[in-house]
């Protein structure tokens, strides 16, 4: 269910390029400026443990379990719409037309982690874990492109 999510924002991603050649999201645009301006081994071992490791903890933390306990008793899908609009309004660097386009590159994915929380019982552990799996590899398909 959440690969489907996934990759349901990674075709809106090519879509929004190929017709409107938009560029990138102020959020991607900053983690590149960082490959592109450090050299050194350990910026690029914090970025991992912050990118791969924490910032899963802390949001799956922030928008699966905190939303999910505040609406107890409410039909599921309220937790899980509203957990993707979180995680999608987190990632975006500005609120400005630009970003608005790439508003659902995020919450797809924040609604496919919900589910997985969902499914899973609620389960912390399989959300974070598969969060970290995305963005294990979009880090090292950022490492590959900067040829590292």
């Amino acid at each position: 269910i959440f690969y489907a999510f996934e990759m349901g924002a990674s075709y809106y991603s090519m879509l929004m390029d190929k017709v409107f050649n938009i560029g990138e999201s102020t959020n991607q645009e900053g983690i590149y400026e960082f490959f592109e301006s450090s050299s050194s081994i350990v910026n690029y071992i914090l970025l991992f443990v912050c990118v791969v490791i924490l910032a899963p903890i802390i949001e799956e933390f922030e928008f699966r379990e905190l939303v999910f306990k505040t609406f107890p008793g409410c039909h599921y899908l309220i937790p899980v719409f509203v957990s993707g609009i979180l995680f999608g309004l987190l990632h975006m660097q500005e609120f400005s037309l630009h970003e608005l386009a790439y508003f659902p590159i995020y919450m797809l994915p924040g609604i496919g982690l919900a589910l997985v929380y969902h499914i899973t019982g609620n389960n912390f552990y399989a959300s974070a874990i598969c969060h970290s799996i995305v963005n294990l590899i979009a880090f090292i398909q950022i490492i590959q492109m900067y040829n590292m």
